[in-house]
């Protein structure tokens, strides 16, 4: 459980967390005792210089280092190619992004998990191709379009959250993923039936959980009526609300707190 905390505090920086990288600059640092490379837009440096061009570089023993990427505010490209093959786990972006453009973060073997700037509109060929440890993507409403091949070889992504916007999902974007092979869908995966996973009004919790925006309220108030079980029920292609919960990057919502806030409403009960 100690684990998992981190990973959820890994994907998300609170206001003061970004004070602290604004501060920090561009570059490579410890941030929080993690390895951290601090992004603004340009060709990755640090302390050798290349003699041909005159850009300094990161070698690859420092490249190899970073597990955790935080892109700053004010980029809002990220280059093709400019992370591809990286050991990276984390990737946090600023909400300023909106695009990722091809092989951005392709081969990132270890990638676990990516909050996507809140403003992204486009996801290009193969951003994300074999990033195999990718288990889960969720993508705000502002998404336009994801390109060719995005995701494909992601073999553990099986949570693929897709509001009901009018996003473009190219037919490959999803081959040959975790998600595509529980679809029952052996051509491809069309973007209505990543819509309707949660349609269903037993799966309600399910898509609360899943939102952008999740209501604490909403969740809380099933969870009270339904009790701790609610968050175990899987849908369709085997996940529960309690999953949905804690790989969403946008919430700093738990089952935990749940719990808790319904252990004291219910000692308040008894005492009155």
């Amino acid at each position: 459980m100690r684990v998992q905390t981190k990973e959820k505090l890994q994907r998300k920086l609170t206001n003061q967390e970004w004070d602290e990288v604004n501060a920090l600059g561009p570059g490579i640092h410890n941030f929080r005792g993690i390895n951290t490379l601090i992004y603004n837009g340009r060709k990755c440096w640090k302390k050798s210089q290349d003699k041909n061009t005159g850009k300094i570089l990161l070698d690859n023993v420092e490249r190899d280092s970073i597990e955790i990427i935080i892109i700053l505010p004010g980029v809002y490209t990220i280059q093709g190619s400019r992370f591809y093959g990286f050991n990276v786990k984390t990737v946090i972006m600023s909400d300023t992004v909106k695009r990722i453009e091809k092989n951005a973060f392709h081969s990132c073997i270890y990638l676990r998990f990516v909050k996507l700037s809140r403003n992204i509109e486009y996801i290009g060929e193969k951003a994300f191709s074999y990033c195999h440890s990718l288990t889960s993507i969720f993508v705000p409403e502002s998404c336009e379009e994801i390109d060719d091949y995005a995701f494909q070889d992601c073999s553990k992504l099986i949570i693929f959250n897709l509001s009901d916007q009018e996003t473009r999902i190219r037919y490959s974007a999803l081959l040959f993923t975790a998600l595509q092979r529980v679809s029952k869908s052996s051509d491809g995966l069309p973007s209505y039936w990543i819509k309707s996973v949660n349609i269903e009004n037993e799966f309600y919790l399910h898509r609360e959980c899943a939102s952008m925006n999740p209501s604490e309220e909403i969740i809380y108030s099933i969870f009270k009526k339904q009790g701790r079980q609610c968050f175990q029920l899987k849908n369709d292609i085997g996940i529960t609300a309690s999953r949905y919960l804690y790989e969403n990057p946008y919430t700093d919502i738990t089952e935990q707190k749940l719990i808790n806030r319904r252990v004291l409403d219910m000692m308040g009960e008894i005492i009155n």
